[in-house]
């Protein structure tokens, strides 16, 4: 509603802190957050004590993802009036937000002290608990919300969710029943029968739910990546296959796609495209530990046994599984038999064809070196500090690298033989790694007026065993 259909009214308030209240939550609600702020603070002139202009304040912060703004706002309103139920509950929602979730219950705690028959507030409770897997608490919560909201569709359908971890299919489905008969429409409730179906094996009917879904919500991309999953229960791959890519069209970033890709690919034995949609996956989320097991397989089938045990002693690493068996093995290079350990270690499927093993290793041939680096490259573009030797560090950034050099793009030119610093940027909480290398090549796009120049890396020890360090991770 356009903020002129207000004017009337906001009139007949005058021109004090009430008013400039009424405007900001007109201008929140038609998505205009800075004018939001603006009339909240302009309220907050006129009275600094106005708890709802706090908080109206505070919701605005948390839309814009400004936690530390919003807790601030959110005490400002709790000072001015410590009853203030709805600010312990926007409290309780930041905390969980930001994973401090003893906090958040014991804001929605004091805000349901307070106003004991608010059903958000008991959902919002709810939603706390069931993150943290106390089922019984969740329960106990989304039924508070029920009772004081009959209309809560969303309560049932975490009702639903909850029976289904409990495996408890009958109330599962009853929960979701009752959330389409409130609203038919809710695609969530459509993915949750979807589920049931798919546990059942009945991967036609997951399929229908999972489809509806999708119409109902065009930019939810679990439905179309479950759509995807029912697809290879159907051993329909192809259209599995533009199912998956239908989700990353929707969410680039989503690592389960493609960790699903590589599997399928993986099936069709395109074991190139496998790696590259595994190492798609792990470089969205390297904790995902089934997809380092599955690269694992990948390099396995291919008889490339030092990677696949790097990567299932990866997967075994994250799950917090020890296997001392496939440990000893490796240790005597008896790879077949470290890597049977580590599988079932991991509870993947046995069935799985190793090439025949030889008696001595024997070095590959220079054309199997080249395809090896083939699949060993990452195509991302990775931020990185580069500096020929002596000079300053200026940024730059990689095309593609692998354990032997990198492919980088840069604005400044440098010259083919001269020798360079890099400074790779790892994920988020890592420590940086630095690797010298040469330049091999080099070549200018002239249109975009930047350089591209490839550059092998210098075996110098401790610094190339941090680079294989940070690929691995």
């Amino acid at each position: 509603m356009e903020t002129k259909d207000f004017l009337p009214r906001i009139k007949g308030l005058g021109h004090g802190p009430q008013a400039r209240l009424v405007l900001a939550k007109v201008h929140f609600t038609n998505g205009d957050h800075e004018r939001a702020i603006a009339e909240c603070q302009s309220a907050l002139h006129l009275n600094p004590r106005l708890a709802e202009a706090h908080l109206m304040l505070a919701r605005t912060y948390v839309h814009l993802g400004q936690y530390p703004e919003a807790i601030e706002e959110c005490q400002s309103a709790l000072n001015a009036d410590p009853k203030m139920a709805n600010g312990y509950f926007v409290l309780g929602y930041i905390h969980n937000e930001q994973g401090q979730y003893s906090e958040a219950i014991a804001a929605c705690r004091k805000g349901l002290k307070f106003d004991p028959q608010h059903a958000n507030g008991h959902f919002l409770f709810g939603e706390v608990c069931f993150g943290q897997k106390r089922y019984e608490e969740a329960i106990a919560a989304f039924r508070a919300a029920l009772k004081f909201n009959p209309q809560l569709a969303i309560a049932h359908n975490r009702l639903a969710s909850i029976y289904l971890e409990q495996n408890n299919e009958t109330e599962a489905i009853a929960e979701i029943e009752a959330s389409l008969r409130l609203n038919p429409t809710i695609a969530r409730s459509h993915l949750l029968l979807g589920d049931i179906h798919f546990a059942r094996k009945n991967y036609s009917a997951a399929l229908a739910e999972y489809e509806e879904a999708r119409s109902i919500n065009p930019r939810l991309a679990e439905a179309p990546l479950k759509a995807g999953e029912a697809l290879v229960g159907l051993e329909a791959y192809y259209e599995a296959i533009l199912k998956y890519r239908e989700a990353l069209l929707i969410d680039p970033r989503l690592p389960e796609a493609h960790h699903r890709l590589g599997n399928i690919y993986f099936k069709l034995r395109q074991y190139k495209v496998a790696v590259s949609q595994y190492r798609a996956a792990l470089a969205h989320n390297p904790q995902l530990a089934a997809a380092h097991a599955d690269l694992g397989d990948v390099y396995a089938v291919q008889g490339w046994y030092p990677e696949a045990v790097a990567q299932y002693r990866l997967a075994l690493k994250l799950a917090e599984v020890r296997c001392d068996a496939g440990n000893q093995f490796t240790a005597q290079s008896r790879y077949p038999e470290a890597i049977a350990e580590y599988r079932s270690a991991l509870n993947m499927d046995s069935r799985l064809i190793l090439p025949p093993t030889m008696v001595e290793k024997v070095t590959p041939a220079p054309e199997l070196l080249r395809d090896r680096r083939k699949y060993e490259r990452f195509w991302l573009g990775l931020p990185v500090g580069l500096r020929e030797t002596g000079g300053t560090y200026y940024s730059a950034e990689t095309v593609n690298f692998s354990r032997h050099g990198l492919l980088i793009e840069s604005s400044r030119d440098l010259e083919v033989g001269s020798e360079v610093e890099v400074i790779a940027i790892p994920i988020p909480g890592g420590q940086r790694v630095e690797v010298k290398g040469k330049v091999v090549r080099a070549e200018k796009e002239e249109t975009r007026r930047v350089y591209r120049f490839g550059v092998e890396l210098l075996s110098e020890g401790e610094e190339n065993q941090a680079w294989e360090d940070f690929l691995v991770v």
